[in-house]
């Protein structure tokens, strides 16, 4: 059987002015053919020009980006291990007055960033992790240590501060013990070594 291709499917056709007669049983292959070059040619790419000129927008951007990322990024960690430690205090002063029994805050290897346990005696109630990126200031042989009535067993007042190991622009968080055992955050904003004048 012998068709008239204009009649039936004018699209197919390259050339609308001229005819084309074809057998019935070629229709099925030249649809296929006509579908496959009609999809590839509506396909758009980006051109080489244009991926450089995207990708040279990003690497700008997270150029610029990249140092304020990082100072955020430590101004975190030195939050997070502040707000940990002051957990910690609060844990420490409530076990004592619950247990009526000394509770001590010990650092690993005399250094509260190699982690600490809250112990009373021998017994070990919290373990916390060490925190590369946070250096801590103590005093230097002071134990911080909260008795049965959850006063500091010493008779001042004691400070830990801490700092980031990783820039130093960031400012000094302060954790102040007062001699009733009730800690406190503060915060270096002037950026003069001194956590007490704010």
């Amino acid at each position: 059987m012998i068709i008239n291709l204009a009649l039936i499917y004018e699209p197919l056709l390259s050339l609308r002015s001229t005819t084309t007669t074809v057998c019935l049983s070629e229709l099925p292959d030249m649809l296929l053919r006509l579908r496959l070059r009609t999809r590839y040619s509506r396909q758009r790419a980006f051109t080489i020009i244009e991926l450089l000129v995207a990708v040279t927008i990003g690497a700008i951007l997270l150029a610029l980006g990249a140092p304020a990322l990082t100072a955020m990024i430590a101004v975190q960690h030195v939050k997070t291990a502040t707000y940990d430690f002051y957990a910690n205090l609060a844990l420490a002063r409530s076990e004592a007055i619950k247990r009526n029994a000394v509770v001590t805050i010990t650092p690993r290897g005399g250094n509260f960033a190699n982690g600490y346990d809250l112990q009373v005696g021998t017994e070990i109630l919290k373990s916390q992790l060490e925190t590369k990126t946070v250096a801590y200031t103590a005093p230097v042989g002071v134990a911080l240590a909260f008795g049965g009535d959850g006063r500091l067993t010493i008779a001042t007042r004691y400070q830990l501060e801490l700092t980031s190991t990783r820039s130093s622009g960031v400012s000094k968080r302060c954790l102040v013990i007062s001699p009733a055992g009730r800690p406190s955050i503060r915060i270096d904003k002037s950026q003069d070594g001194n956590c007490i004048n704010g």
